[in-house]
C-alpha cells in the first residue's frame, strides 16, 4: 500500500497534483474489493497484503496513470527506472532465513535509481529508514531475496 502511494505520488508531483497517502490507497482497495480486512477473502488480497493486480489497479485509478505492467526478471529494471520509480516485490527465501535484507516474509519496496557501478539500486523501503536498506545490489535483490516481480506504472 505504501509503495503504491509512493509511486503514484511521484507521478502526481510531475503534474502538480496532490500526493496520495497510504490510508487513501488502503481505502480505495477496500472500497473496490481488492482488500477485505475482516475476512481477507477479496480478489487481490493475500495474507501479506495485496497482489500485483491490486497495485496496478490502484495506480491506474488513483494516479490517473495510463499504463501498468509487470515483469519477473530484474534485467528490465535499469530501462524501467529511466521512466520513474519501480515497485519490487521481494520475499525471504524459505531455505535462507535472514538472507533477504528487506524482509523476513514478503514485502514491496521501491527502486528509484541506478547507482554506480551499475548493479546497485537506490531503494525506498517503506518499512525502514536504515541506510543499509536504502540501496540494494542485483545479487541482494535476486539471490538474497526471492524476486517475485516488478511493477511499473506510467502516465
Amino acid at each position: 500500500i505504501t509503495s503504491t502511494a509512493m509511486v503514484v505520488s511521484y507521478f502526481n508531483s510531475l503534474k502538480s497534483e496532490p500526493a496520495i497517502k497510504p490510508p487513501g490507497v488502503a481505502q480505495w482497495l477496500l472500497d473496490n474489493n481488492f482488500r477485505d480486512d475482516k475476512t481477507n477473502s477479496s480478489t487481490g488480497a493475500t495474507c501479506d497484503g495485496v497482489t500485483h493486480e491490486a497495485i496496478r489497479a490502484a495506480g491506474l485509478h488513483l494516479g490517473n496513470l495510463t499504463r501498468a505492467e509487470e515483469a519477473s526478471d530484474l534485467s528490465v529494471l535499469k530501462d524501467w527506472l529511466a521512466g520513474g520509480p519501480v515497485i519490487l516485490h521481494v520475499r525471504a527465501r524459505p531455505a535462507s532465513p535472514g538472507g533477504c535484507k528487506f524482509t523476513n516474509h514478503g514485502h514491496y519496496i521501491v527502486a528509484t535509481g541506478v547507482l554506480a557501478p551499475g548493479d546497485r539500486y537506490s531503494i525506498n523501503d517503506p518499512a525502514s529508514a536504515s541506510p543499509a536498506r536504502a540501496e540494494g545490489t542485483a545479487e541482494e535483490i535476486e539471490k538474497g531475496c526471492l524476486l517475485v516481480g516488478l511493477i511499473r506504472m506510467r502516465p
